[in-house]
């Protein structure tokens, strides 16, 4: 995530590790947690004002500016893989379905089979004579 976001000069981190951390625990989509990083990063600069002096300046709004379109970026692409489907293995599967407590699905993919057409059920189709 850090390198997501920029934030990989170890003397300068803006954000600590358990705060890493915790963005990614609130997600399944590392994106969407980076777009997180990124908001937060730009809240602490949202607080601070640009600063110069001794022909140094420090331009925090430029970089609170920065972070909040990294983050509005973030948030479009992480929402364009944020469905996901968790795996389901095939003897979970065959579990539920034994189970008789379980809601059972309306749909299946066996639900069209028709043990007595031609074809579909080799096992019980009808050979011509």
């Amino acid at each position: 995530m850090r390198f997501t976001v920029g934030d990989t000069d170890a003397t300068t981190y803006h954000l600590s590790d358990p705060e890493i951390e915790a963005l990614l625990s609130t997600t399944q989509n590392p994106i969407m947690a980076a777009a997180r990083a990124a908001q937060a990063i730009a809240a602490k600069y949202a607080a601070c004002t640009d600063e110069s002096g001794g022909g140094i300046s420090k331009a925090n709004s430029q970089l609170f500016e920065h972070y909040t379109k990294l983050a509005a970026s973030l948030l479009t692409r992480g929402a364009k893989g944020s469905m996901r489907v968790p795996a389901v293995s095939q003897s979970a599967k065959d579990e539920d379905a034994q189970d008789e407590d379980l809601v059972q699905p309306y749909f299946t993919t066996e639900m069209h089979r028709n043990p007595r057409g031609r074809g579909l059920d080799e096992d019980n189709a009808e050979e011509d004579v």
